[in-house]
């Protein structure tokens, strides 16, 4: 009897489950036209305040990476070996470069959302902002790897700093 209810609770919820997932697909296309104009809108005040943002992030990034080329060089010149920090600075350059290309194609990708015929072609403006989104949350995703590069060089600055006593 118990098994009997259990199957029975578990086919509800499969039932639930695909209802639900339905529901959370492609909007309608009546819809996403009611409603494009009002978030092309928004999107063109996101892409503005964006650039704003991106350009203080690369220029603390910049900045970021010139004292870690500083500080390499003055342990070097010290005859301080940290080929840690040499690769956790490269590792952070890197990052930097894939953030800058990441942004430009999340700016073009978020453009031509901008820019598409939601009225007329709903389906290919909701593609094209499901597509901006992904690139958004790449973004993210390369800020956290810089954070996590920045963490690791502090780090490892500290540990130098205790190994030689300054």
């Amino acid at each position: 009897m118990k098994r009997i209810i259990i199957f029975g609770l578990i086919a509800v919820l499969a039932v639930n489950v695909s209802a639900v997932q339905q529901a959370f697909a492609v909007p309608d296309d009546a819809v996403i036209s009611a409603s494009c104009q009002t978030v092309q809108s928004t999107l063109t005040k996101i892409e503005k305040t964006d650039v704003v943002s991106r350009l203080n992030r690369v220029r603390s990034y910049e900045s970021l990476l010139d004292l870690m080329f500083a500080m390499n060089a003055r342990l070097a010149s010290n005859r301080i070996t940290s080929p840690e920090l040499s690769e956790i600075t490269a590792m952070f350059e890197q990052g930097l470069d894939d953030f800058r290309n990441d942004y430009n194609y999340y700016d073009d990708r978020l453009g031509e959302a901008i820019g598409a015929d939601c009225v007329n072609a709903p389906t290919d403006f909701y593609n094209k902002l499901t597509i901006a989104r992904s690139a958004r949350a790449t973004l993210r995703e390369d800020i956290m790897e810089l954070s996590s590069y920045i963490d690791s060089y502090y780090d490892e600055l500290g540990k130098i700093s205790e190994a030689n006593k300054w």
